[in-house]
Parts: C-alpha cells; sequence; structure tokens
C-alpha cells in the first residue's frame, strides 16, 4: 500500500479521527484535539494536520497555544485533559523526544481510563515495528 503524501495526511487523518470519535457532518466546534509532536521532526507536517483539523471545524491543542513565561508542563497537562482525541506525530526524534513520551504515556492512561480516541500519526519513514521495540528508547 503506497504511503500518503504529506499534503494528504491531514485530510486523512482529520476524517479518521472524526469517524473514531463518532464525530457528526459538523463538528462540534468546542471538540478539542490535542497534538504531540517534537519540533525536530517535519513540523510542516504539524502545521498541515493543525489547518486540517482547524478546517474540519475541530479545536486544536498543542504546545504553539503556550507563551514564554507560562509554566509549560501545567499547561499541556491541562490540554490534554481537556481533549476530546489526540494525535501523537511520531517521526524519528519522537521516540527520543522526553516530552512526547510523557505525554505519551500520560495520554496512553487516560485514553483508557475515558476512551478517547488516540491516533499514532507515523512519518519520515517510521515503521509500526520501530515503535513496538522502542521500549529500550524511552525517556532518559
Amino acid at each position: 500500500m503506497d504511503q500518503p503524501t504529506p499534503a494528504q495526511v491531514p485530510e486523512q487523518f482529520s476524517a479518521e479521527v472524526g469517524a473514531m470519535a463518532g464525530a457528526p457532518a459538523s463538528v462540534d466546534q468546542s471538540m478539542g484535539i490535542f497534538v504531540s509532536y517534537t519540533r525536530r521532526d517535519d513540523s510542516t507536517l504539524v502545521l498541515q494536520l493543525r489547518s486540517a483539523l482547524e478546517l474540519a471545524g475541530y479545536r486544536v491543542l498543542g504546545d504553539w497555544l503556550l507563551s514564554t513565561g507560562d509554566d509549560w508542563e501545567s499547561g499541556l497537562d491541562a490540554m490534554m485533559h481537556e481533549a476530546d482525541g489526540v494525535v501523537v506525530v511520531v517521526g524519528s526524534s519522537a521516540l527520543d523526544s522526553n516530552s512526547v513520551m510523557r505525554e505519551t504515556t500520560t495520554l496512553l492512561g487516560r485514553g483508557l481510563a475515558e476512551r478517547i480516541p488516540i491516533v499514532p500519526l507515523l512519518h519520515g519513514g517510521m515503521l509500526l515495528g520501530e515503535i513496538r521495540s522502542s521500549g529500550t528508547r524511552g525517556p532518559g
């Protein structure tokens, strides 16, 4: 199966998240999607993803909403708590990012407890097997 181009990913993702969350054709503007990523990976993809989700009617949450001087940890925790769905952008740097690993651990716990959709978005040549075998590459 061919991999979608970066330009196709946000459109495809938006439809998949909407379907997973049981979203109607018109999305409730209060429905928030948290995006976990590392800036060391492709930030263009994250911008495209944000745009597609916003165009679909979602409120997109992430570190770009924080400002210098904000308490980033508590700000991100608050966004993760209010999210109705999550996408974790997984590129080569994400597996070595303390922030992404912390966010993913928090979100997985919440996702299991509250049944919120969590969608990994693999890019940059990442394969599912690399994520499965990354247990030894965790936060450090």
